[in-house]
């Protein structure tokens, strides 16, 4: 029991990040489909509509159906599992997987519910410099698995940088 009212505060977030995604890609549907772009700040951030099957830079988009679902729908979905099942029944139940659970669950479920029901995904969002230093159009989905990212790999350095102030 615990555990699960550790996870509350992961549980009540993990929804409104999901729910937040979905809110802006709906409104992406709504406001920016066939609009062209939108710059915001300057060249810097660009609300630009798109839609695609793949993952970053449309990776996978010409895959065929059965390897699409396998790797777009199943494998995502198995990966959450298990780590939710890691992370509720193992005793890693720390802030620290709470909150790489958490990111990564937002993430694949926001992109997960685009491909179950439309088959593909809404991006929006553009950043860069100029026109040659610029990232792939993305959404929250998305961003929430970048944080992941650049969290795990800052604590895993953080990390070494302690075992190796040890020696």
């Amino acid at each position: 029991m615990n555990k699960i009212k550790n996870m509350l505060p992961a549980i009540s977030l993990t929804f409104g990040l999901i729910v937040l995604d979905r809110v802006t890609k709906l409104l992406a549907d709504s406001f920016l489909a066939g609009k062209g772009s939108i710059h915001l700040i300057g060249n810097f951030f660009i609300l630009l509509y798109a839609q695609n099957r793949g993952a970053f830079l449309s990776m996978g988009d010409e895959m065929s159906q059965p390897l699409w679902v396998l790797f777009f729908l199943i494998i995502p979905i198995l990966a959450v599992v298990i780590f939710s099942v890691f992370v509720f029944k193992t005793k890693q139940n720390s802030s620290y997987y709470r909150f790489i659970w958490t990111l990564l669950t937002s993430g694949a479920v926001g992109n997960l519910i685009d491909r179950f029901f439309y088959g593909k995904v809404t991006d929006f969002m553009n950043m860069g410099f100029g026109t040659t230093l610029r990232t792939g159009i993305f959404n929250l989905a998305d961003v929430y698995i970048v944080i992941l990212v650049f969290f795990i790999v800052i604590n895993e350095l953080k990390n070494k940088k302690k075992l190796s102030d040890k020696r």
